[in-house]
């Protein structure tokens, strides 16, 4: 048996013996552990613990990970490594300090879907909807520590009228907190991991330490924290070549001659985008409560980074020199042109901040309400890159002055107090996103502050947006929540640049009204049953619009469409709840069974372009284009047991099937009937935690991911290759350790079997991290 296979077959033991997993907060355990039968079902359980994130009225199926959870079962380096465990939850992050890392979910495929979801902290937007990618357009993650999360809720579907039509894909919200007292919190990790792939084999990681401190003096509270993270990631791209036959040209060794992802020859001549990051946050909190329940808060965020992306050649020459740069006889009588061009350096400075301010009226009453106001900022967002080997010209990329700006406010009313009938929810939402994005063609890469323009796109969106949403207690056991939001959107400004040439486009509007319902029966004391159905439009970004280029003379712009429409997504779920007790073994067992309907979904796809003067044979451009309709259905498991067979081991688990087709594609009727790009098939998750004591405890996790496609033509036939998308099976270990009351130990391990897998990129292999914790 080889080790692929042998590595295959250990994990699948793991997955076996504990369980496909769910992750849930340590108090829901401690919840359904004093009383199991206590009539609430396992969701419920969580939204009665809420602090600021998901609202606890939400109509539909929450999940949740807390800070004792985090501790003891994930290998923590950035903070959205805390979802990895939530049922149908991907994050696409491929080294420690990642700074492109969107989220899927259930249906909505992280990868190249950025705006199909929302983050928050602490109510402040993160999720980066200036675009719909996977590059420049992901959360902003690196705002928030991973030493400053509390909790964090995720709401799957756009079932709550509180929240835009990004929410069809998932609604994650953050939660950090603000000290009762004094409390000083100190943290320094380690972490290496060992990689192979291709030719490239050699050991990468990188240290991180953190520090809080906070206290509550009267009426006033404070919490400032910061962030160091230093990290040497292992290549996420290969120089792949094709060839031409060899005509005399100096024969090279090193090139791995393989095929691609669609079966096609190519050569692998060497390792890029190795990413040196450094990057540091910094976070300042300060609340000032006039009376109990009324409070203003302040937050400021800065993040910087700073990286240096370089290569590694497997070309050598016959006396085993390292080659860089020239025409090269790979062998088997082909050759390879232009190889410097692969090797070109990059190097990135990156500095955001973000400002919140809100003041809320919480007190327990008749009526909450809140106003708030957050203001993220692109202070300077520069992107060196190198034209080639050894070359001194090159590019500069600037996003400096890219922003957005929110405005929210809400007011809850409970008639009849917390026992009333009805529970009622009125808002409004207000945002702006601005975008900037010159590149320039420079003569020294690394040192010019200005060159000639080479291309350039801007504009801006603006949503002016109400809510309304009623929990109608309407009989005993019965509850309806019902709700609608209505959304004025605008976008303007837009401007596209190749060159010298530009076109600059006309403002437009629309509005969208969006209902909402779900009904929830409670037959039985350990029983939940709930439907929930939703509207929802997600609207185009700036970059969706205006992100192009004007490549004929007659400056007709092609590659972007600034007359896109909104995805129309009409969502359904059915979900059923119980909580049991089997002797010892007590816990909670959730199947939902969830429905779309998204139509004029936002894809990538060749369109023909209309330009009788477009140079190219093909006659299509790939660029942003509404596809008719996309339908979607499949169903999820997801339980939690305490005491499973064996006293203090608690298991959590979640599968999830998806089939995500494309039902009807005028622009390219070939592909109806395909599957939607990367959405997998099926997807696992398990945590099995074993808390001996108070002082330690074990952990084993796994994730599963099956087959997904990369573009709709649905031609991939080679999944784990470079540009493929593997499945893949990823076991995860960590052991925790109390010696005394404020130290924390913890050493754990990602990719235990150090399997090799690709999602577009290569993933990392096993990594060792170890860390130690002081807590005053």
């Amino acid at each position: 048996m080889s080790i692929q296979n042998r590595n295959r077959w250990v994990a699948l033991a793991v997955l076996t013996t504990l369980g496909v997993s769910r992750a849930m907060g340590a108090e829901v355990a401690d919840a359904l552990a004093e009383d199991p039968s206590d009539g609430s079902s396992g969701e419920v359980v969580i939204e009665a613990t809420k602090l600021k994130g998901i609202p606890e009225d939400a109509p539909a199926v929450v999940a949740a990970v807390t800070r004792e959870q985090i501790q003891a079962t994930v290998n923590m380096y950035d903070v959205e490594d805390a979802l990895k465990y939530l049922p149908s939850i991907d994050v696409r992050k491929r080294y420690v300090g990642d700074r492109s890392a969107p989220v899927g979910s259930r249906v909505s495929g992280g990868i190249g879907f950025s705006a199909r979801g929302l983050v928050y902290a602490d109510g402040l937007l993160l999720a980066n909807l200036l675009g719909n990618d996977n590059n420049d357009y992901t959360p902003r993650w690196g705002m928030v520590a991973p030493e400053e999360v509390s909790r964090i809720d995720v709401l799957y579907g756009p079932y709550s009228a509180k929240y835009p039509g990004n929410a069809m894909g998932a609604v994650i919200a953050m939660t950090t907190r603000m000290p009762d007292r004094f409390e000083a919190h100190v943290k320094a990790q380690n972490f290496s991991q060992s990689f192979q792939a291709y030719k490239t084999d050699h050991r990468y990681g990188g240290r991180q330490y953190s520090g809080i401190v906070g206290d509550r003096i009267g009426d006033f509270s404070v919490w400032i924290s910061a962030n160091h993270l230093q990290s040497l990631g292992q290549p996420i791209a290969f120089a792949a070549v094709t060839s031409t036959p060899a005509f005399g040209a100096a024969t090279i060794a090193g090139a791995v001659d393989e095929t691609d992802q669609y079966g096609a020859r190519r050569f692998i001549v060497g390792a890029t985008s190795i990413d040196d990051t450094t990057q540091d946050t910094g976070k300042f909190k300060a609340a000032w409560e006039f009376r109990p329940g009324l409070q203003l808060q302040y937050t400021f965020g800065y993040w910087q980074n700073r990286s240096d992306l370089g290569y590694e050649s497997y070309l050598r020459d016959a006396v085993g020199n390292t080659v860089l740069s020239g025409t090269v006889d790979v062998g088997g009588g082909k050759r390879v042109t232009s190889v410097a061009s692969n090797f070109g350096l990059q190097h990135q400075e990156l500095q955001q901040t973000l400002h919140g301010l809100e003041l809320a009226d919480t007190d327990g009453g008749s009526i909450d309400w809140r106003l708030s106001a957050s203001a993220y900022d692109y202070g300077k967002d520069q992107r060196r890159k190198q034209s080639a080997y050894n070359s001194l010209a090159g590019s500069l990329t600037k996003l400096d002055g890219t922003n957005w700006r929110t405005v929210d406010g809400s007011l809850d009313w409970r008639p009849g107090g917390e026992d009333g009938k009805h529970q009622l929810a009125f808002g409004f939402h207000i945002d702006r996103y601005t975008l900037d994005n010159t590149v320039q063609n420079v003569t020294d890469w690394r040192n010019s502050v200005a060159g000639t323009r080479a291309s350039a796109f801007a504009g801006q969106t603006r949503t002016t947006a109400l809510y309304a949403q009623d929990v109608w207690r309407f009989a005993e056991g019965w509850q309806a929540t019902a709700g609608v939001r209505y959304e004025d959107w605008k976008a303007r400004n837009g401007f596209v640049a190749t060159g010298v040439k530009e076109q600059r486009f006309a403002g437009r509007g629309d509005r969208f009204a969006s209902p909402k319902l779900a009904v929830q029966w409670v037959p039985a004391q350990d029983w939940t049953l709930r439907t929930s159905w939703g509207r929802a439009f997600r609207l185009p970004t700036v970059a969706e619009l205006f992100q192009g280029s004007i490549p004929n003379t007659l400056n007709v712009v092609n590659y972007n469409n600034p007359n896109l429409q909104p995805e129309r997504v009409s969502s359904l779920e059915l979900n059923a709840e119980r909580n049991f007790q089997w002797g010892a073994a007590h816990g909670w067992l959730r199947g939902t069974l969830f429905h779309e309907n998204n139509h004029g979904a936002l894809f990538k796809q060749p369109v023909p372009v209309t330009d009788p003067n477009y140079t190219t044979a093909t006659g299509v451009s790939t660029y942003w284009s509404n596809v008719d309709l996309v339908r979607s259905r499949g169903a999820e498991v997801a339980w939690q047991v305490a005491d499973a067979g064996i006293r203090c081991l608690d298991v959590t688990g979640s599968l999830t099937y998806a089939q995500s087709l494309i039902a009807k594609d005028i622009a390219q009727p070939t592909y109806v009937g395909n599957w939607q790009q990367r959405v997998p098939k099926w997807r696992a998750r398990l945590v099995g935690t074993y808390q001996a004591s108070d002082r330690w405890s074990l952990s084993l996790a796994g994730r599963y991911s099956g087959v997904q496609r990369n573009g709709y033509p649905n031609a991939d036939v080679r999944p784990n290759t470079y540009l493929g998308f593997a499945p893949y099976l990823v076991v995860d270990a960590k052991a925790t350790f109390k010696p005394t009351k404020q130290v924390s130990l913890a050493v754990g391990v990602d990719n235990l079997t150090n399997r090799l897998y690709y999602q577009f990129h290569p993933y990392p292999g096993r990594t060792v991290n170890a860390e130690v914790r002081f807590d005053y």
